[in-house]
Formats: C-alpha cells, structure tokens, sequence
C-alpha cells in the first residue's frame, strides 16, 4: 500500500514538472498581432487591445501609452 501511495506522488510531481509553471501574476504578455500582422496595442483605460493605427496616443500626460478612442482619453484625463 505504502509504495503505491509513494508512485503516485512521484507520478504527480512529475506531472506538475511537466506541464510548466503558470506565468508569474504580472508578467507582461506579448501583445497580441491582428489578421494582417499589425501591432495591436493595449488601451491604459479599458485594456481593450486596438491596431496601433486605430489606437489615439496617450499624449504627454501618458507617454508612450494608448486608448482605444477618444472617449478612453478623456475619461482618463
């Protein structure tokens, strides 16, 4: 009885080991690409992830940042 509990436990770390670690709570994600390959970028408001040449830039308030519209913008500022 011992040694079946004993190969079950080491079948179930070895499983764990195998499957790989779930990433880490915010690791970055890459960003997604759209159909044609363009860069998709991810609203600071909403998080909802436009084509960059869609997307409307965060300005200086928010360098280097994206919204999805202008209503995003202005709610955030």
């Amino acid at each position: 009885m011992f040694r079946l509990i004993l190969w079950i436990g080491v079948i179930f770390l070895l499983l764990r080991l195998f499957q790989g670690r779930p990433p880490a709570p915010g690791a970055a994600e890459p960003a997604p690409k759209a159909a044609g390959g363009e860069k998709m970028v991810k609203c600071i408001r909403c998080g909802l992830y436009v084509p960059e040449h869609e997307a409307v830039p965060g300005g200086w308030r928010n360098p280097g940042g994206y919204f999805c519209s202008r209503e995003c913008q202005r709610q955030k500022n």
